[in-house]
């Protein structure tokens, strides 16, 4: 666990004014689709989601053993070494670096970005003691202490415009150079895509702009025995929908000001199902890899797998040599002499043999998880959908630390995910299979029984209620309410599949006493689900307004209306009819993607500006706030995909990180009891200017950190004697902090100590 609070005091422009509050997040599960990868000295290096993975490697020297886990913040984007440190830029937490011993990462530091419009995406270096960093609208530069270990933001500079973004970055020598996007549905038709030429030493120094004929470059990187500059430049796909075929191309910069193109390659594509878009890549002796999403075979005669394509770009030329199959769906790749490592959707880490490059083995997959689709609660276990890896259990008794359980990876793509009333079965529907199936909890999950469903629907918003499983169910513009009896677990039976409003709905929810709530644009309806799903009664939108998110709790619904006065409407629902109790509370200028709500507040969470929190008093005042990760490389695709309340935990399910577990209950988040008590008791207590702590025989220390009361992580020397952690705490002030202890056995204490 990266921190156990975290009460962010942010600023934007762009954003509804933001207090400090009392939503606190407390954790989040580990695991999912590996979109980054590193090797560095006999480790492979994983970022998958917002957990970072360290494997050793085998004696087929494929990633195969484990040996550290860690969750931050938001979806890691780059992961870089340099110098014997580690340094990782993870999207909206911003930039942190590591010491790596042994394999073992230890967090020196960490740099947050300082607004809401402001996310870590790449990494580049220039000489020992500079780091720039693409910080999504602009480009920052951070420097080092003489010691390299201070690191401070010095400027930054490159301030984009009209929706354009800063993705990729490299520096060579005195040049630095990066890229723009404009794949935002919101930017602009004076966005300007394409790759700047900039004087390393004075940003305010453009040489050049090479402007794109395309919408999207990912990254960019330099020759390492050449003048090249080598542009992923991604794909048109997600703009004008006309294609999705990726374009990779090299400029020879020997003259910054006038940079040639000297090659340009189109990736062939099946449009949706296999994107080609370059997105990251890796230089051997000036042969270039590139991992390419989706790319199709060259000859088109394997349109179902994805491709890495190799170029020879030597002598300043570039040609191409050959495609690697690896799998569907890929982001990032990383080279150890004959092994290929590839960070894959639904493959976690594929390790493919490359003696023969023009004849690629494979030596299989490393399993990290997969996106994540939606989540339930049942007593101390959370069970979490995951797009091409079936679903895996957790228990959160300690909701600080999620602590996995087991895996069910079954084929198919599980959309939706829901618990048993009991909590003995768990419920799945099924895209890419179109079937509902029912597992047991116990053991190994058995298939218990499934049964067929429609062809290519998908399928949202998973609610059990007694004996019935419920969902929306999507078949092109048309949205159904399918419910299923599963009174029989081995045999489910449909008893209703209703239009619940075509292309106008909007979303529904499940009460605790038997009704389902139903929002189109216009009308909200409530069906009782006990008398067969008859319809109970309805409301009206207001004249001109629309409904786009509902929440209900004990008996009182919110609903969110857009247009003219936006803002949120409650009705009070007494069994029979809908009444208005207060109408368009505003709450913010947007419009929120998810509600939710619990006996200590309502929730309200938003594709690209977080979660809030406000308290259930008449004006639903702002009072807490979440930074969840918002986006990856693309702000308006995917993100969140579920918002729920349960046993006084609020669940906000990421798609591309993970499930994070949040609380606005004063009592579970309070700082006298933060913590469960741990077997690893501080001596001296109280510390005046240090503490050891004894670890267990035959155990192995992985990491350590300590934090205020508030949840700021603290900066401290410690180091082992023995089995002793002794810790220095002489530069800590007078205060209560949490330590935070993991071992090699995948054990986890936390415990307090007093500073006198």
């Amino acid at each position: 666990m990266k921190k156990l609070f975290f009460l962010p005091l942010l600023t934007s422009a762009q954003i509804f004014a933001q207090s400090p509050g009392n939503l606190s997040y407390l954790s989040s599960t580990t695991g999912a689709a590996c979109y980054e990868i590193e090797y560095f000295n006999n480790h492979v290096y994983a970022g998958a989601g917002n957990t970072l993975m360290v494997y050793d490697l085998n004696a087929n020297r494929t990633p195969n053993t484990k040996i550290f886990e860690t969750r931050l913040r938001s979806n890691i984007s780059d992961i870089k070494f340099r110098n014997g440190k580690m340094y990782i830029a993870a999207n909206h937490a911003g930039l942190s670096v590591w010491n790596i011993n042994n394999g073992i990462p230890q967090l020196i530091t960490e740099m947050l970005p300082s607004a809401l419009d402001e996310a870590a995406y790449d990494i580049a270096f220039k000489g020992p003691d500079s780091v720039f960093i693409s910080y999504k609208s602009k480009m920052a530069l951070f420097k080092f202490d003489s010691n390299l270990n201070t690191l401070t933001l010095l400027t930054t500079f490159a301030q984009q415009v009209n929706g354009t973004y800063v993705m990729g970055c490299d520096v060579k020598n005195n040049l630095l150079a990066f890229c723009t996007s404009a794949f935002d549905s919101t930017a602009s038709a004076n966005a300007r895509t394409g790759v700047h030429l900039v004087n390393a030493n004075n940003f305010s120094n453009q040489y050049y702009f090479f402007e794109q004929d395309t919408c999207d470059p990912q990254d960019v990187i330099f020759g390492q025995n050449t003048n090249l500059l080598h542009v992923l430049g991604g794909t048109e796909s997600w703009v004008n929908g006309a294609n999705s075929y990726g374009i990779y191309y090299a400029l020879n910069v020997a003259n910054p000001s006038a940079p040639v193109r000297v090659f340009r390659d189109s990736l062939p594509n099946n449009f949706y199902f296999n994107i080609a878009q370059p997105m990251n890549g890796e230089l051997r002796n000036d042969t270039l890899y590139i991992a390419t999403e989706g790319a199709w075979d060259r000859n088109n005669s394997l349109p179902d797998h994805g491709y890495i394509y190799v170029y020879n770009c030597n002598n300043n030329s570039v040609q191409f040599i050959n495609e690697l199959n690896a799998g569907l769906w890929h982001f990032d790749l990383a080279l150890n002499g004959n092994r290929l490592y590839v960070a894959s959707e639904w493959y976690g880490i594929k390790t493919l043999n490359i003696s023969n490059p023009m004849s690629e083995i494979d030596m299989g997959n490393t399993l990290t998880g997969g996106w994540n689709l939606s989540a339930d609660k049942h007593g101390d276990r959370l069970a979490l959908a995951n797009e091409g890896y079936g679903f895996k259990l957790f228990d959160i008794s300690d909701p600080y630390n999620p602590t996995y359980l087991k895996s069910k990876n079954d084929t198919g793509f599980c959309q939706g995910l829901s618990f048993s009333s009991d909590g003995s079965h768990l419920f799945g529907w099924y895209y890419t299979d179109d079937d509902f199936r029912v597992f047991d909890t116990s053991g190994t999950m058995t298939l218990v029984s499934s049964m067929a469903l429609t062809t290519l629907a998908d399928y949202f918003d998973p609610a059990v209620y007694q004996d019935y499983a419920m969902a929306e169910q999507r078949i092109g513009l048309n949205h159904y309410l399918v419910a299923i009896d599963v009174s029989v677990y081995n045999n489910p039976v449909i008893v209703t599949n209703f239009l619940m409003g075509g292309i106008l709905y909007r979303d529904m929810c499940v009460s605790r006493n038997g009704f389902l709530y139903t929002a189109t644009t216009g009308t909200i309806k409530v069906y009782n689900i006990n008398n067969g799903f008859q319809q109970v009664t309805s409301v009206n939108a207001p004249f001109g307004q629309t409904f786009s998110c509902i929440a209900e709790y004990k008996d009182t619904l919110y609903a969110y209306v857009d247009n003219g006065s936006p803002g949120i409407r409650k009705y009070f629902f007494n069994g029979s009819n809908l009444t208005l109790i207060s109408g368009n509370i505003p709450i913010s200028p947007l419009k929120p993607k998810y509600l939710a709500v619990d006996s200590f507040g309502l929730y309200a969470d938003y594709q690209q500006e977080g979660l809030y929190a406000f308290t259930k008093n008449a004006a639903l005042t702002q009072a807490g706030y979440y930074r969840h990760s918002m986006e990856f490389y693309r702000p308006n695709n995917w993100g969140q995909q579920q918002l729920f309340c349960k046993d006084n935990l609020v669940f906000d399910v990421e798609y591309l990180g993970q499930t994070s577990i949040l609380s606005f209950d004063p009592q579970l988040v309070s700082t006298n009891d933060p913590v469960k008590e741990s077997e690893l008791k501080p001596f001296p207590v109280p510390v005046e200017r240090g503490t050891t702590l004894t670890i267990p025989n035959n155990k192995r220390l992985k990491n350590f950190f300590v934090y205020d009361e508030k949840g700021a992580l603290q900066k401290v020397n410690w180091i082992m004697c023995g089995n002793d952690l002794i810790i220095d705490t002489s530069v800590l002030p007078a205060g209560i902090y949490i330590f935070s202890v993991y071992l090699d056995n995948e054990d986890h204490y936390r415990g307090k100590f007093i500073v006198r």
